[in-house]
């Protein structure tokens, strides 16, 4: 969230240092908001699976399945050093279950 809440421990004098060198394709984020999955800037799956337990009680935990790519669409990219679409979106399914 922006601004940072004020209780938040945050140095945005030092945001620089955060960035990642590239986007990832599966991020996964536990944390103690609401569990979900979805896919956010139309390539990159983020989980949050929860935490697994909640005090005395049970949490939530995530089941990944990421398929491969079809055969096909890596035989007909042309070499070795070819960039493929690897659309991890439409391969993964994510189901969030409460214990």
């Amino acid at each position: 969230l922006f601004p940072p809440s004020l209780t938040a421990n945050l140095d945005l004098k030092k945001m620089h240092q955060w960035k990642m060198p590239c986007q990832p394709d599966l991020l996964i984020l536990p944390s103690k908001l609401t569990s979900f999955a979805r896919t956010v800037l139309e390539s990159s799956v983020v989980v949050n699976p929860g935490h697994l337990s909640r005090d005395t009680t049970g949490g939530t935990f995530a089941l990944m399945e990421v398929h491969p790519i079809q055969r096909e669409t890596l035989e007909n990219a042309g070499g070795e050093d070819v960039e493929v679409q690897h659309k991890i979106s439409e391969r993964t399914r994510v189901e969030i279950r409460r214990i």
